[in-house]
């Protein structure tokens, strides 16, 4: 516009010098009749309200955000869609971690199962990862931690996610056991195996709401535990719990006890009904799993299975177990005696009383030996069924000098002069 005013502006002064007739006159009229014919032009068109301050029209590159916009929409719909979930895949070092693939074996989604895993783990980038490749990641920051060292064992389960088949889940699983291997080789300097398995959806999703780990639910699934089995075993926990006689989130030791016995050969359901009445009579964990890992060694030694449920159902084990208890506490208080004797016998400045506080003391100890042998059937019962007990050392009479002097006292007080 400023160089279209500075052109008039030329022209008009040209005009004023102008004398004519002049040789440009022509020009000039040519020039002068084009100008008023623009300028009529304009004058003939409507005339525009004129904007307010501070509105800005509508520039190019308005349209072409506008244009850009659209052409982003339609390219985005023509991508294809994300992948969706295919399976899950829990991995347990002492804490845990469940991955969320897809059907490529790529990680979508990652979840610490307690805090230790969460601290550890921190951001890991699933970006285009593999299974392989975010695994690795795993047992390093887990490793960096000092949670993963060469004793540690690594525990693997797989389940599918909607319509997906057992044997491609299977693949999925041997990706992430060759991972396991190939990592802690390198991490550890020792292969650690890891132990895998794949579960149907019912029973993962039933261990997954009863907070099982994969080794504790592994042990189980591999015991044979049916999903109506583990519904009943969370159903059992759930009912001690509402008593109180399963304190905590102590389920996972319920079902190790559970596969215990399944590994013996009890059904199922008479496993989960028998560790419910046991737990309802003992509510002690430990004690209990001691009575049953005795149950076990009885078994294995060549009792029935039938007779040792029976003892444990009827709480006759529990005999055995104060016997064996009566046993330590009778030994433990010989050995008191013994140590008091021989502290009493070192007070004493004489010989006489050093050996009578001893022989005494020994003379007891026998006492009860003796008796304890009696009940148990050994000892002084001999083979005719006569139970007269056999002479013992305070049996013999003492020996005596010519003048009926007890002979020991009198070599005791000699020597104590």
């Amino acid at each position: 516009m400023e160089t279209n005013a500075r052109d008039d502006q030329a022209f008009v002064s040209a005009l004023e010098a102008v004398s004519l007739p002049h040789a440009d006159t022509p020009r000039f009229k040519a020039e002068l009749k084009a100008k008023l014919l623009v300028e009529a032009a304009q004058r003939a068109q409507p005339v525009r309200p004129a904007k307010p301050a501070g509105v800005v029209g509508h520039p190019w590159w308005r349209y072409a955000l506008v244009a850009a916009a659209l052409l982003v929409v339609l390219t985005w719909q023509m991508l294809p869609a994300p992948l969706p979930a295919f399976a899950y895949l829990e991995i347990e070092v002492n804490p845990g971690v469940r991955l969320t693939l897809n059907v490529r074996g790529q990680v979508i989604g990652l979840e610490p199962l307690d805090d230790a895993a969460a601290l550890a783990l921190g951001n890991i980038n699933l970006r285009r990862q593999t299974t392989a490749e975010v695994v690795t990641q795993v047992l390093g920051r887990l490793h960096g931690a000092a949670l993963l060292d060469a004793t540690s064992r690594v525990w693997l389960v797989a389940s599918p996610v909607g319509e997906a088949r057992a044997e491609e889940v299977e693949k999925l699983l041997t990706m992430a056991q060759t991972a396991v291997n190939t990592a802690t080789q390198h991490l550890l300097t020792q292969s650690a195996a890891a132990q895998g398995l794949v579960v149907d959806r019912e029973r993962y999703e039933i261990a997954k709401q009863a907070a099982l780990r994969p080794s504790q639910y592994l042990r189980v699934a591999r015991a044979g535990v049916s999903a109506a089995g583990m519904k009943e075993l969370v159903a059992a926990g759930a009912r001690l719990q509402a008593t109180g006689k399963l304190p905590g989130n102590r389920l996972r030791e319920l079902a190790e006890l559970v596969a215990e016995l399944l590994e013996l050969g009890l059904p199922e359901g008479e496993a989960v009904q028998l560790i419910e009445t046991l737990l309802a009579q003992e509510q002690n964990m430990e004690r209990l799993t001691k009575r049953i890992e005795k149950a076990v060694e009885r078994i294995e030694e060549g009792q029935a299975l039938k007779d040792a449920v029976q003892e444990l159902r009827e709480g006759k084990d529990r005999l055995d177990e104060r016997d064996d208890a009566e046993d330590d506490e009778d030994d433990d208080k010989d050995d008191e005696d013994d140590k008091r004797d021989r502290s009493e016998g070192r007070g004493q400045g004489q010989g006489q009383g050093q050996g009578q506080g001893q022989g005494q003391g020994q003379r007891e100890r026998e006492d009860k030996r003796e008796d304890k042998r009696e009940d148990e059937g050994e000892g002084g019962i001999d083979d005719t069924g006569d139970d007269e007990r056999k002479p013992g050392p305070e049996d013999i009479p003492p020996q005596t000098d010519g003048d009926g002097q007890d002979k020991q006292a009198n070599e005791d007080k000699d020597e104590g002069n």
